[in-house]
């Protein structure tokens, strides 16, 4: 397998501060299984999230809340009830 075609993977404190989300809340979505992730032995800090994963999130529709507000615009980033 050549080099360019390895998913990049993040770590989830990465994922975190790039959306702008609690570090738990990354977590809780990976749990859920709103965000995949790739585990590699039985501890939590060995999960990595793949770039595209970051990509899907970001990209997804935001659930507008009354008055037009987007969950995304909430102090908290808006993912944290599991809503991609």
């Amino acid at each position: 397998m050549h080099k360019e075609s390895l998913p990049v993977l993040l770590m989830p404190r990465e994922v975190a501060s790039a959306l702008r989300v609690d570090l738990s809340t990354v977590y809780r979505w990976i749990d859920r299984g709103t965000l995949g992730a790739v585990q590699f032995g039985g501890a939590r800090h060995t999960v990595r999230i793949p770039a595209a994963e970051l990509v899907r999130l970001s990209a997804a529709p935001k659930p507008v809340r009354s008055h037009g507000e987007t969950l995304a615009s909430s102090p908290r980033g808006g993912l944290e009830d599991g809503a991609a």
